[in-house]
Parts: C-alpha cells; sequence; structure tokens
C-alpha cells in the first residue's frame, strides 16, 4: 500500500483560478502545479503510478469557503500529481482512477494557509 502526504505552505487562490484573465490562471496554476511536483517528489513517488487512489485535499485557512470553490481551487494542485501533469503518482485525474477526492477545511491561524493533501492506493 503506497501513502504520500504533502503539505504546501499558502492557498491557493479560489477567484484567481476562475474570474481573471487567462494569463493569470495559467501562471496561478503552473506554481501550485510546480509546488505539487516537487513536494511529491520529495516525499517519495510510487513505483508505478497510480491506477486507483484515495484523495484527500484539505484547505487550512482562517476563513470556509464554500464547497465547489474549495472543490475548485485543488484542481492545479491534482493535476500536479497526474503522469501528464510531471508529478507521477497517478495515472490520471480521472473518476475511474480517483473516484470523487474527499475535500475538507480546517481552521488554520490568519497569515498561516497551508494546504495538506493525502493519497492512499
Amino acid at each position: 500500500m503506497y501513502t504520500l502526504t504533502i503539505e504546501i505552505p499558502g492557498l491557493p487562490s479560489i477567484n484567481t483560478a476562475s474570474n481573471n484573465h487567462w494569463r493569470v490562471r495559467a501562471r496561478h496554476n503552473r506554481k501550485w502545479r510546480h509546488d505539487t511536483i516537487l513536494s511529491a517528489k520529495a516525499a517519495g513517488l510510487p513505483a508505478e503510478p497510480l491506477w486507483k487512489a484515495k484523495v484527500t485535499c484539505t484547505r487550512h485557512s482562517s476563513q470556509p469557503s464554500d464547497f465547489e470553490n474549495l472543490a475548485h481551487s485543488f484542481k492545479p494542485l491534482i493535476d500536479g500529481l497526474t503522469v501528464n501533469g510531471g508529478g507521477g503518482v497517478l495515472v490520471d485525474d480521472n473518476q475511474q482512477v480517483i473516484g470523487q477526492p474527499d475535500y475538507r477545511w480546517e481552521k488554520a491561524a490568519p497569515k498561516q494557509g497551508r494546504v495538506t493533501i493525502e493519497v492512499l492506493g
């Protein structure tokens, strides 16, 4: 059984992910994919990319967001875990591989925002 737990400081912007110019969104997504790839490689990649996994994404912030924005903010991070995204943890991020990820929110002190991702496969 493979387990990956990564923590990345900072918070992926909920508004940047959808409401801005495409270049702003692209820069934002690239940064979070890159940070996810580096964190996953540092934590240890599986011998082979996973064909089946359970993914839990937790946002630690001082204020909660609505569920749709919470889930949407993790898109570039989950993309970074895939083979095509550069991470090599997951074969793909479709429903056959990861089903429906579990998205959570936990209270954190102001200016102490971070995200954690756990992959079990």
